[in-house]
């Protein structure tokens, strides 16, 4: 009997899984030292960040929620929404969210991103340099955005209830699949006791021999026998 080897298929989600989550732990963590330091936490070159003010309604809507990608400045272009470290006092070093008009290069060599936003009359007074670059807008998050608003517009539970939510349906799925291995196993160690349990036969060539010579010797009594019957019914009757 050829026996599959149970748990392949699990194990390799296990390890897929366990790197998930690690992932996810990391998310979580830089998400709270970055909200502690007031800086924007990056995972692999992406960034979450919620949109607080309408200066780019209706493009991004005021409490939506987007990703931003780590662009090298000179891939850039006119037309792009970029993310960036302000130089307005009024919310002086925090992250900016606004479309590129325009492109310079300072005085320095630097690039400067003239930038305005889609609901301003006019462009940004302090348009930021290279250096204060975050990203380039990538997607917004329509799922996250509604969630933060049920949470009072919390994105840093939201992202820990998600992971969790993840988390838990990761370990639900590892569990129904070693289960599933658990039982088929149990089923094949059940069948192969069974057939040790059945009494082997073992029929051996001494064996065949004698079948075959006892046979042969019946067959030569029947025939005696019956020679012996035939010459009684023809003996002459000296009578």
């Amino acid at each position: 009997m050829t026996k599959k080897k149970p748990g392949i298929f699990s194990k390799i989600f296990t390890i897929l899984s366990y790197i998930l989550m690690a992932i996810l732990v990391v998310i979580i963590v830089m998400t709270l030292i970055a909200k502690f330091n007031n800086k924007v936490p990056s995972v692999l070159g992406y960034s979450v960040l919620r949109i607080s003010s309408g200066s780019m309604e209706t493009t991004l809507p005021t409490g939506s929620y987007i990703v931003v990608k780590k662009t090298d400045p000179k891939d850039v272009k006119v037309g792009d929404i970029i993310t960036f470290y302000s130089d307005d006092p009024t919310i002086y070093g925090m992250p900016n969210t606004h479309r590129v008009i325009g492109i310079k290069t300072g005085e320095d060599g630097k690039l400067i991103f003239q930038t305005k936003g889609d609901n301003n009359l006019v462009e940004d007074k302090y348009p930021p340099s290279e250096d204060a670059l975050i990203g380039v807008f990538q997607t917004r998050l329509a799922l996250v955005s509604v969630l933060s608003g049920a949470f009072g517009g919390n994105g840093t539970v939201v992202v820990i209830i998600l992971a969790a939510v993840a988390i838990v349906c990761i370990w639900m799925a590892i569990t129904m699949l070693r289960g599933k291995d658990d039982d088929e196993e149990e089923k094949d160690k059940k069948e192969v006791k069974e057939n040790e349990e059945q009494p082997k036969i073992t029929i051996t060539e001494e064996d065949i021999q004698k079948y075959l010579e006892e046979k042969a010797r019946a067959e030569e009594q029947k025939k005696q026998e019956e020679s012996s019957a035939g010459s009684d019914t023809t003996k002459p009757d000296n009578e």
